[in-house]
């Protein structure tokens, strides 16, 4: 999940008609299988692979990824840039590679209010499916659900895939759905619903022993399917400075004081606060576990353009013990225009490693389509 600008959200748009980079007769699905595929061949995964991940997404998104990308509703999601209803990510950790496509199901008439409807329906399809388990979505669902949907964003599903295996199934839930100053309310019952209420609880009362910033929930992510079906993972963003976002990610299990803080430093070249746009900590919770068992940093991209971002995603993986030359690959993959000139990527992830073992985890999130410097669309190609 790239969490929103929770100042924005998703938007009408009023505005004159904006410049559309696909062809005409493009259809959502067309657009992000043609990125799901430039990244699957950059990671070198076989032909039948990328060809039954792109059959699997065609028909996930059926019947609203066939409508035109360059359709003018008025409704612009804030999962992209550009208003699409999708992201892709690239997933780096240990010796594996992931993909990631989040989204938001849209309804036949567009509106923040028919994503969460469209959005419920699409998890309860989900149940057919087997390995997936909707119990703990439906067991705090009634918490995430209103008629007039407020804060950064409705409803919105992720799909995941490695090179081998069955894919794994997400769901990304506003706390801020009936006002931020429900936000907090809304965290609490839903962490106790979940199991990870004690978890939770430390986690806030550590953060008030640091008497730092208070921050707002943007965020809670349940995994569908795959390993780790009961751990909750909670978003939540502050205007702190580095040092204090790593102090407060000090709470979870095998958290080592200061790597966060110095991912944020090599990413954004300063320590905070004053950020362009603010990072986002999450904690992965898990049922029975009294702290966090793990603490993660969502580093927004502001630089100028792709070869600058290029330049410190790569100086953050080579801190974790990751090689960057698959990113480089990917990043080319996906661009038809000079680095220089694009500004495709758009948030990096990072859990950093911890003694024991687990390995470092560093995600790349793209945008639909590259955008130029001022943010608006470039161009690019589909299938």
């Amino acid at each position: 999940m790239s969490p929103p600008d929770a100042a924005t959200g998703p938007d009408v748009d009023s505005g004159p008609p904006r410049a559309s980079p696909w062809p005409e007769e493009a259809t959502i699905a067309d657009v992000a299988c043609d990125r799901l595929g430039r990244i699957c061949r950059a990671l070198r995964w076989s032909a039948a692979r990328r060809s039954a991940l792109l059959d699997e997404l065609r028909r996930l998104w059926e019947p609203w990824g066939g409508a035109p990308v360059a359709r003018r509703t008025g409704y612009r999601s804030a999962i992209s840039p550009q208003g699409v209803p999708f992201e892709l990510a690239v997933v780096w950790r240990g010796g594996g590679t992931g993909v990631l496509v989040d989204f938001e199901a849209l309804g036949e008439h567009p509106s923040a209010l028919s994503s969460v409807d469209t959005g419920r329906e699409y998890v309860r399809r989900l149940g057919d499916r087997q390995g997936t388990a909707l119990d703990a979505y439906l067991s705090v669902e009634d918490l995430f659900t209103t008629a007039q949907p407020q804060g950064p964003f409705p409803l919105w599903h992720g799909v995941s895939w490695s090179a081998t295996g069955p894919p794994v199934f997400h769901v990304y839930l506003n706390p801020a759905i009936h006002g931020g100053r429900r936000a907090d309310e809304v965290t609490a019952e839903a962490a106790s619903r979940l199991g990870v209420g004690r978890a939770w609880r430390a986690v806030l009362d550590h953060r008030d022993r640091l008497d730092a910033p208070r921050w707002r929930p943007v965020g809670v992510a349940l995994r569908l399917s795959g390993p780790g079906t009961r751990r909750v993972r909670v978003y939540v963003t502050s205007l702190a400075d580095g040092a204090t976002l790593d102090a407060q990610a000090g709470i979870a299990e095998g958290h080592v004081p200061g790597r966060i803080a110095a991912a944020l430093r090599i990413t954004t070249g300063g320590r905070g606060a004053g950020w362009a746009r603010p990072p986002t900590l999450w904690f992965t919770l898990a049922p029975g576990e009294p702290v966090p068992v793990a603490s993660a940093v969502d580093i927004p991209l502001t630089t100028d353009n792709d070869a600058w971002a290029h330049g410190r995603v790569s100086r953050l993986m080579i801190s974790q013990g990751l090689e960057p030359l698959g990113y480089s690959t990917v990043l080319g993959a996906v661009c038809d225009r000079p680095w220089v000139v694009t500004r495709t990527q758009t948030l990096v992830s990072c859990r950093p490693g911890a003694p024991g073992g687990r390995p470092a985890r560093v995600a790349v999130y793209l945008a639909p389509g590259p955008c130029s410097r001022d943010g608006e669309p470039g161009t690019t190609a589909t299938t």
